[in-house]
């Protein structure tokens, strides 16, 4: 994560652009993200009509096993990709599996459900991790842009399932689900169309073998990656249960967005503005890697630090701690999760880059689990929760300071 370079931490590049192709597959993304999270928002709710008659508790478990599967199915979909089909042909029948199983959906029937749950989960599968691949290898030749490449997909990854969970929902309610689901069908399937576009665009000139044996293959770093990304998600659940327990009269938010905001919505709308600002500031500015991921601990510290100054019983008096925190860890986010995909991106074997990337989640959901169970022990005393989450990320932040500073005191190599 701490790539050596003559100058100091931070260096002024020359004029860069993202590929042309990155825009793309970037809109694919949006397209893809609005259809499978407007999908997944109504999901429980639509088993548990008089359509399907699901019971909550059988309802929970089958949106719960959903998620948990389309996790999981990435893996195969980056075994497909890497060694099976190209990238761009596991999209492609991602893209219609996914179409097709919403479409199966509208149908309306609990003949359909399974079958096209099924699809989903499947098409999610070898969509998600293929284009994430195959949009990492257009900045194959020019690494240096890299983070700024992956901020900007991840800004369309957010902006897509931000968008689709607003706009489909306020489908639902017009429309009716059926409407809503057939809508999702052909937003997911209309996301082909972006990718389609991106092959007339000239291709960085990669050759496997070739990269190989210039890349700077290390597992340590993809594998410490890896684990960084799943604390870090094990800090942003501990400052999530506080948020739920807090009474924030929360009108003066609605009032300022002019529609229903709550913590989630809030986060969401910095990250997509502040992700911009990244994807292109980052083209021009060079931070090494290990400093951005310093930076996203620090910043998730301090949002758990402001949220000591919320009470239970709180007041619009307390609005500011509240959007600061929201703020800090948005950034926070900004500042690890592309970074993740992009050490990733750098130094996995580009042989089995889709699995590498597939396998993201694991650390992640076993911390979760993990950070989880914590949260029902200090639900009773949430501030010695907010304390844990506090010390893990000023203890990353330490161990990852004192790495740097070591790696500086290295000789210079490349």
């Amino acid at each position: 994560m701490n790539e050596r370079h003559p100058t100091n931490h931070t260096n002024v590049m020359s004029e860069q652009k993202h590929p042309l192709s990155a825009y793309s597959l970037s809109k694919s993304r949006v397209l893809e993200q609005i259809g499978h999270h407007g999908l997944l928002m109504l999901l429980f709710a639509y088993m548990t009509t008089d359509t399907i008659q699901m019971t909550s508790d059988i309802a929970i478990r089958v949106y719960e096993s959903t998620l948990i599967l389309i996790l999981f199915s990435g893996i195969l979909g980056g075994f497909l990709g890497d060694f099976f089909f190209s990238n761009k042909k596991c999209i492609f029948f991602g893209v219609h599996f996914q179409a097709a199983g919403a479409a199966l959906l509208a149908i309306s029937l609990s003949a359909t459900l399974y079958p096209g749950l099924f699809l989903l989960v499947l098409g999610s599968g070898l969509y998600t991790p293929n284009i994430i691949a195959s949009y990492g290898k257009l900045y194959f030749n020019n690494t240096k842009i890299m983070d700024a490449g992956f901020t900007l997909f991840y800004v369309a990854t957010i902006l897509g399932s931000f968008v689709g969970v607003l706009a489909i929902g306020y489908i639902t309610e017009i429309f009716g689900y059926q409407t809503a689901f057939l809508i999702c069908s052909v937003l997911i399937l209309s996301s082909i169309t972006p990718v389609i576009i991106s092959s007339k665009y000239p291709d960085p000139d990669i050759d496997l073998t070739t990269m190989m044996k210039k890349k700077p293959i290390n597992g340590a770093k993809v594998i410490s990656a890896m684990i960084l990304v799943g604390i870090f998600w094990g800090v942003y659940e501990i400052a999530y249960l506080p948020i739920l327990s807090i009474n924030l009269g929360l009108d003066q938010l609605h009032s300022i967005f002019f529609f229903q905001a709550d913590w989630q919505t809030l986060s969401q709308i910095f990250s997509i503005l502040l992700g911009v600002i990244a994807a292109f500031v980052w083209l021009y500015i060079y931070n090494r890697q290990v400093i951005k991921i310093i930076v996203s601990f620090v910043l998730a510290g301090v949002a758990l630090t402001t949220l000591f100054f919320i009470p239970e019983s709180s007041t619009s008096n307390h609005l500011p701690f509240y959007i600061i925190s929201a703020l800090c860890l948005s950034i926070a986010q900004i500042h690890i999760i592309p970074i993740v995909y992009s050490v990733i991106t750098k130094y996995a074997n580009p042989k089995y880059l889709t699995i590498m990337i597939s396998l993201i989640f694991i650390p992640s959901k076993v911390t979760s689990v993990f950070f989880e169970f914590l949260n029902q022990r200090f639900y009773e005393a949430k501030s010695i929760g907010l304390i844990f989450g506090i010390s893990v990320a000023a203890i990353v932040s330490l161990a990852l300071l004192i790495y740097w500073q070591k790696s500086r005191k290295l000789p210079t190599s490349g």
